[in-house]
């Protein structure tokens, strides 16, 4: 089931969206602000019944709240026959297993949610809600850890979740999000575009050809199946010389503009084999197919595309959007640990910048050991928030910039250890840390310790080993290394003539742009992250 993009919608014949979510989580505004976008109407559950029932909502819980939850459910039912609507249910009609499955077959269901805290402060001030009457602060926290305790399975079931504070997904302009398996041909023919005809050549990461080799040699035997072109592991395949190897190899096949490339691998051959698309013949028609946790959760998303050069990461590129992003989850079962961390990177990004309920989500517990449901919803939320972000600015004129937080810290990091020696995720953790220091500094109140939990044990040793190798004693190389750091970040293609250009953080879900950060600043900021 894919998610917000209207064409898509229609294309699986998805009628109905139904809202889910904790009592106070805004399902009623959200509702009518995402029925405008789609140009649908919204049908509160609770008016519905209300309505049908000629009773008050407080009336029939008043006859107990069995009573209510009849004509919930009755009220669920009526709604199947109903086309181009957008359903806010009630708290409770998830209760049901029979229904749950039934709403879902019936159209896309939504897991709203906001920061709890928030959503604690909502309830308390409104004391309307039959539920929360007449409760203390302290009473309306237990109540809403109780509920969420109850009720969080069966929200995991929802197809999708999404912070209403957000606003509204992008609803035309977003990426073609699919989802399904493509362990055989016929799983991957259905997303191709007139698969009976449609020739396509694969371009896979090495790692990813041998542990899915079964499904390569299948594609090899079909008659529109150009041929496949391996990617080393490695930021070091992001040069020109990969990409003219496989521009040459493709050509030398007979790639028509008609044809189709098939992108395999994580953010490296991501973003190579889209800048190959990009090129080729002023370019061609491609589908990003993410098999690292990292790719997934933001390179394959966006349009993005490029390699990088001496001077820099990803100083040659474009922008190239991929007709379509497939996740299949199937390929993070053959991760190793260091990608999932490699992943909490970007992870994490998303939940300083936009959404703090992803914090919430990950704050004592690795993405790696939360259960399947939990980690499908995060992904998806990620890749949307991206999607929404890069609807409103495709080119990267303004909020797209706030993707880059932690970043420029991080690209400076990966070029002055050499690629490939801190991994990009783990750059990121340590450039959040920095952004965040610069951010405290300048009067936000930030907390990085869920940073510092994601770290992996064996980072410091890396960062010490790097920092000695710059000089004698311990005060010479590290100014040595921040030296070279901050010149690093002074060739970032995102520096301007007044500077370097920072995301920084006023508070949770607040990015702002700056570039008037001084050299002192930034020293202090990378002896904190380093130390």
């Amino acid at each position: 089931m894919s998610t917000w993009n209207v064409k898509v919608l229609t294309e699986e014949g998805v009628q109905r969206i139904y809202l889910c979510g904790l009592p106070g989580v805004g399902k009623t505004t959200f509702g009518k602000k995402l029925a405008k976008a789609l140009g649908w109407t919204f049908l509160d559950l609770d008016q519905w019944i209300e309505k049908t029932k000629e009773r008050s909502v407080t009336e029939l819980f008043a006859q107990g709240e069995e009573t209510f939850r009849a004509a919930e459910k009755e009220a669920c039912i009526d709604t199947f026959t109903l086309d181009h609507k957008v359903i806010s249910l009630g708290g409770g009609a998830l209760q049901d297993e029979q229904l749950t499955q039934q709403i879902k077959e019936h159209g896309l269901l939504v897991h709203l949610q906001i920061p709890r805290e928030q959503l604690i402060t909502r309830l308390h001030r409104n004391q309307r809600r039959p539920m929360f009457k007449g409760l203390s602060r302290a009473d309306t926290a237990q109540k809403v850890v109780e509920l969420w305790q109850v009720r969080k399975s069966k929200y995991r079931q929802a197809h999708v979740s999404w912070n209403p504070m957000m606003g509204v997904p992008a609803v035309n302009d977003s990426e073609r999000f699919l989802h399904g398996s493509i362990e055989s041909v016929k799983g991957l023919e259905k997303w191709l575009p007139n698969p009976s005809k449609a020739r396509f050549a694969c371009i896979v990461d090495e790692h990813v050809a041998e542990a899915h080799k079964d499904l390569f040699e299948e594609f090899a035997h079909q008659t529109h199946f150009i041929g496949m072109y391996t990617v080393p592991s490695g930021e070091g395949s992001k040069s020109v010389e990969a990409w003219r190897k496989l521009t040459t190899e493709l050509l030398e096949a007979g790639f028509k503009r008609t044809d189709t490339l098939l992108v395999f691998g994580g953010g490296v051959t991501g973003d190579l084999g889209g800048f190959v698309a990009s090129t080729l013949m002023r370019g061609v028609r491609y589908l990003q197919i993410p098999t690292t946790l990292l790719a997934m959760v933001d390179s394959a998303v966006g349009g993005k595309t490029g390699i990088n050069h001496s001077t820099g990461k990803n100083l040659i590129g474009s922008f190239h959007k991929a007709e379509s992003v497939l996740f299949d989850p199937y390929f993070l079962s053959t991760l190793p640990k260091e990608e999932w961390i490699n992943g909490t990177g970007e992870i994490l990004k998303y939940g300083y910048i936009a959404d703090p309920t992803i914090l919430e989500e990950l704050s004592t517990t690795p993405f790696s050991e939360v259960d399947p449901d939990t980690q499908r919803h995060i992904i998806q939320r990620c890749a949307d928030i991206k999607a929404m972000i890069v609807a409103n600015d495709f080119k990267e004129t303004g909020q797209r910039m706030h993707l880059n937080f932690g970043h420029t810290f991080a690209h400076a990091l990966e070029h002055v250890a050499g690629y490939g020696t801190i991994p990009h995720g783990l750059a990121v953790l340590i450039g959040m840390k920095a952004a965040i220091w610069v951010s405290n500094q300048r009067g936000a109140t930030i907390q990085d310790d869920i940073i510092h939990h994601h770290l992996p044990e064996n980072v410091q040793n890396t960062l010490s080993s790097l920092v000695r190798s710059k000089g004698d004693s311990l005060q010479e190389s590290t100014n040595s290394f921040i030296h070279e750091l901050i010149e690093a970040m002074n060739r970032d293609k995102k520096a301007t003539s007044n500077g370097i250009r920072l995301i920084l953080l006023n508070d949770l879900a607040d990015p702002v742009i700056v570039d008037d950060v001084s050299a002192d600043e930034l020293h202090r900021a990378w002896s904190y992250a380093l130390a």
